[in-house]
């Protein structure tokens, strides 16, 4: 178990360097970049964004994609904020598949985190509320598949 929590851990932290390394990279004499919690943060970060996009549009894309696959993966809320920042900064036509895509590659990671570290962790702190909910589940399952089901023929 101890395993597990140290590789959340690790994976945590070398996701965190490169992002923080790649948004100051961004800004090397402006403001730190941050996640924004409200929209006065998010109107600041958004301009900010919008003037470094007009020289640096690929780094810009960059930051914005890891910073948002990392709130993804981690299950970090707020990213909400982080769907209209990439309206604002590159636009409808360019931030909606783009968010779809980080969106769904985020949920993959994060699933695969949680698979590859959760399961003990989940079954070893939680596994006495964890059984009666598995068995309800199983049992509404095979009641429902079209093999199990009854269909009146």
């Amino acid at each position: 178990m101890l395993r597990e929590l140290v590789g959340v851990l690790v994976t945590f932290v070398a996701a965190t360097v490169p992002l923080y390394a790649l948004a100051a990279s961004l800004l090397r004499n402006g403001p730190p970049l941050s996640f924004p919690s409200d929209m006065d943060q998010l109107r600041s970060l958004a301009s900010q964004l919008e003037r470094l996009r007009e020289q640096h549009y690929g780094r810009v894309l960059c930051v914005f994609s890891a910073a948002y696959l990392y709130k993804q993966t981690f299950a970090i809320p707020g990213s909400v904020f982080l769907n209209i920042l990439g309206g604002a900064v590159f636009g409808v036509w360019v931030a909606l598949p783009l968010v779809c895509l980080l969106s769904a590659c985020g949920a993959s990671l994060c699933y695969l985190l949680s698979l590859v570290f959760g399961r003990r962790l989940v079954t070893r702190y939680l596994g006495h509320r964890l059984t009666p909910l598995q068995d309800r589940v199983g049992n509404r399952v095979l009641q429902n598949t079209p093999h199990t089901r009854d269909c009146g023929s």
